[in-house]
């Protein structure tokens, strides 16, 4: 583990993702970590998988305290295959929600219920029109397709679903508790990533 990062193959895990998955193992309550671990693998499984049907190939996955990003080899797909890319995990993540929510009422079972939502808030909140976000990237390839450029109301965009999270998860956390996830998430968007 030299510059902060344990490799595993392809796989690349930063020093802020080990701190936040231990940080949350000892924190969160039993199991949730693993669950959105699981959602957000099967979530980028889904971006893979259409990357490489679509001629795409895979470099590494890096994955941060922030998220998960693919990077890619060199060559350039297609602005529809791009477009497609993205949206590809948000579909990934609904789809197993929604076959998880229909075992779990098969079954009763309430982990199969929790891991359906969790798939499903992922897949939710990975269409934000944000940078960062899979909603971010495809609202820019959509740009490029329309109008040959990225338009700047996509920067508006941005910042406005960024403060509407901050003030949502400062209303919640002072009405619910202590609970100041939701600023955390809204803190990433506004100072985070400045790219798709």
């Amino acid at each position: 583990m030299t510059d902060g990062a344990l490799r595993l193959g392809r796989l690349e895990l930063r020093a802020g993702f080990i701190v936040v998955a231990a940080a949350g193992m000892l924190f969160a309550p039993s199991g949730l970590v693993v669950t959105f671990l699981a959602a957000a693998a099967l979530h980028e499984l889904g971006h893979m998988a259409v990357l490489y049907a679509l001629g795409g190939r895979v470099e590494r996955v890096r994955v941060s305290a922030i998220g998960a990003e693919i990077v890619c080899r060199k060559e350039r797909l297609s602005y529809k295959r791009e477009l497609a890319v993205y949206l590809a995990g948000p579909v990934a993540s609904a789809a197993v929600g929604v076959g998880c929510a229909f075992a779990a009422r098969a079954l009763a079972s309430d982990p199969l219920y929790i891991f359906a939502g969790a798939n499903v808030l992922l897949g939710a909140f990975n269409l934000l029109p944000c940078r960062g976000l899979d909603g971010g990237g495809a609202l820019r390839i959509a740009s490029l397709m329309a109008f040959d450029r990225e338009v700047a109301a996509l920067d508006w965009l941005h910042y406005a679903v960024g403060a509407a999270l901050m003030i949502l998860g400062l209303w919640a956390a002072a009405n619910g508790g202590f609970n100041l996830a939701l600023v955390w998430i809204a803190v990433w968007i506004l100072i985070g990533r400045k790219d798709y």
